[in-house]
């Protein structure tokens, strides 16, 4: 990034896909390398989302998606009271599965896991917040933007509450017709 400062061409942004064993290994690195993250937005992905990030200061400010926290703190709340145990963070998964499967058998014999009922455009509210399931196989899901902070995360721009005829795509949001 000093080169390309140097060259006129400043670095605005860093994507950093990374999970917690590549991140400790590389904020060392950056800081070596003069990475200054008020100049520079580092941004991650949805595997930054775990204890301790901001213990590196150069990821403090970045961004990353995320599953709004206190849908994950609630459930992780009543999982807790249930069972005795924090649950492994996959959990809100088969949560999800379970009640889309409940509410969808309660539809008349015939309507109740059709493609259309499965792929509705207005999805469904899970654990982890908004996500439709789609025709060709893939799922989207209301994200926040989260902010790393030396002690957690904070929210910078929540996620949807809920996903209502939109699609989200590579080029951006589009009505469905």
């Amino acid at each position: 990034t000093k080169r390309a400062s140097e060259d006129g061409e400043p670095v605005e942004a860093v994507f950093i896909p990374g999970s917690a064993d590549a991140l400790s290994s590389l904020g060392p690195l950056l800081t070596y390398a003069g990475l200054d993250p008020t100049r520079v937005k580092l941004i991650g992905t949805g595997a930054w989302d775990y204890p301790g990030i901001g213990r590196e200061a150069v990821f403090v400010g970045g961004w990353f998606p995320a599953p709004e926290p206190r849908g994950w703190q609630d459930f992780s709340e009543k999982f807790g009271k249930t069972f005795g145990s924090a649950p492994p963070r996959i959990a809100t998964l088969s949560y999800d599965a379970v009640t889309f499967a409940v509410q969808l058998s309660t539809n008349p014999p015939g309507a109740r896991f059709t493609p259309g009922t499965l792929t509705q455009p207005t999805g469904f509210n899970g654990a982890d917040g908004p996500l439709r399931l789609r025709a060709d196989g893939m799922a989207d899901r209301g994200l926040a933007v989260l902010e790393v902070q030396k002690q957690g995360t904070h929210v910078v721009d929540p996620a949807p509450t809920n996903l209502g005829t939109s699609r989200v795509s590579s080029t951006g949001t589009r009505p469905v017709n």
